[in-house]
């Protein structure tokens, strides 16, 4: 890969900060040049990356900036003559393969798409099926290589798509060393560390606030949880949106004691550590790298039956699987391991041992291999 030439594009320097480094170090390792586009969200820059384009991506495809962005990845990717372009992340994917078509005809460009979770899937509303699924069934036809994160996403492609090949990758992987583990003791001095009572009930849900996600489930539930739960408190950790809208919410809910808005994090691990559970109200979700992180934490998972959940979660095993808008279901899995001390253990010592196939060395280890296939 020496000398090799690739361009990462994704939504914003978080998502990229979030799940690629260790790629983007793999790469660097093997001698490729990196340059990046995204829409730049946070301080800093990439230290593996020689160029960086700072671009906007707006979520609504039809948003007249994306045509503006359109034809400035068009001319990055002409002026530069790439060997490879890898792409993330819906709307960057897509204009990202519709400005790489000439030079994948003309230069011999590799396009590679990671899907994150496809947004049409099996009972997902028509609308989903009608605004997303063209899109990608007719850009699969210029793409070379689509990687998959979870099996149901996987199959689909295999059947119905066009690229020349398809990878399914046990999502993005965790980093162990992070990610682990600890002792009683050291739960309790981390929880005080952090300003939390060690008797607190602690859910942890890591995401951003945007409508998928679905922090509003959570939040309308606590009234009844908490009339459960006495010493129960929920963190979230994560930006967005509807981050204030949430906020406000809870106020007039009168809920705010039991609920913390702690914003971006780079110690999710730590968070991780001192959590009881892990919970997840997403209504639909490729994999799920936050609930990954609290399995390799040791802990038990709450989450909504999806396509990316079912990959982690053994109903009834290392976690429960709810119903989507299931108020009565979640609860009921949320205070029956708060209740159950002895079934909270069980079930994250299952968790943490199914843990180990989402390991971020399997991970960049699977990529490494994808690249070579593509004649890198």
């Amino acid at each position: 890969m020496k000398n090799t030439k690739i361009l990462y594009t994704a939504t914003s320097d978080i998502h990229l900060k979030t799940f690629h480094l260790p790629y983007l170090k793999l790469l660097k390792r093997q001698g490729a040049e990196i340059h990046l586009a995204y829409e730049k969200r946070d301080e800093g820059s990439f230290k593996a990356a020689s160029e960086e384009y700072q671009l906007v991506f707006k979520r609504n495809p039809f948003a007249l900036k994306n045509i503006s962005t359109l034809w400035k990845l068009y001319r990055i990717i002409k002026d530069n003559k790439y060997d490879i372009i890898h792409c993330h992340t819906p709307v960057p994917a897509v204009l990202t393969r519709v400005a790489s078509f000439s030079s994948r005809i003309f230069n011999g460009t590799t396009v590679i798409y990671t899907a994150h979770g496809y947004h049409f899937f099996k009972n997902a509303p028509l609308k989903y099926w009608m605004l997303y699924f063209p899109v990608e069934f007719i850009l699969s036809a210029i793409t070379d290589a689509i990687v998959l994160i979870n099996k149901e996403d996987y199959d689909f492609t295999r059947k119905h798509f066009f690229n020349k090949q398809t990878y399914y990758l046990k999502g993005i992987g965790v980093d162990k060393k992070k990610f682990d583990r600890i002792s009683s003791d050291k739960t309790r001095e981390l929880r005080l560390k952090l300003s939390y009572q060690p008797s607190d009930f602690i859910l942890l849900y890591t995401a951003e606030f945007i409508p998928r996600k679905n922090h509003q489930f959570i939040i309308q539930s606590v009234p009844l949880l908490a009339s459960k739960i006495a010493n129960l408190k929920i963190i979230f950790a994560g930006v967005g949106r509807l981050f204030q809208d949430m906020q406000d919410l809870s106020k007039e809910l009168n809920i705010e004691r039991y609920i913390d808005f702690l914003g971006w994090r780079n110690d999710i691990e730590r968070l991780a550590q001192i959590a009881d559970i892990g919970i997840s109200s997403s209504k639909q979700e490729g994999l799920g790298i936050g609930l990954t992180e609290l399995m390799f934490c040791g802990k038990p998972i709450v989450a909504t039956e999806d396509r990316g959940h079912r990959e982690m979660v053994e109903n009834g095993v290392n976690g429960y699987l709810y119903p989507q808008g299931d108020k009565k279901t979640f609860i009921k899995c949320v205070t029956e391991l708060y209740k159950n001390k002895d079934l909270q253990k069980k079930m994250g010592m299952e968790a943490y041992r199914k843990s180990d196939v989402f390991l971020i060395s399997n991970s960049v280890e699977k990529m490494k291999k994808i690249y070579f296939n593509n004649g890198l």
